[in-house]
């Protein structure tokens, strides 16, 4: 994960993970069951893997 000089750190705050989230949007659509997830990076995507199974499922990264 980079700090805010984006170099890689090995123990980042969840203070800063939880800034890193930001920009990730739900869009409810009529008729859906599940928003469709909007604006999901790479980095994202790899932190979402941190959290586990159901944070996974969450974010619809299978």
């Amino acid at each position: 994960m980079p700090n805010q000089l984006k170099k890689p750190v090995q123990n980042p705050t969840m203070r800063w993970v939880f800034a890193l989230m930001k920009g990730i949007h739900g869009l409810y659509l009529q008729g859906q069951e599940k928003p469709l997830i909007l604006n999901l990076s790479d980095l994202h995507q790899q932190i979402i893997a941190i959290f586990g199974e159901v944070a996974k499922k969450y974010y619809q990264i299978e």
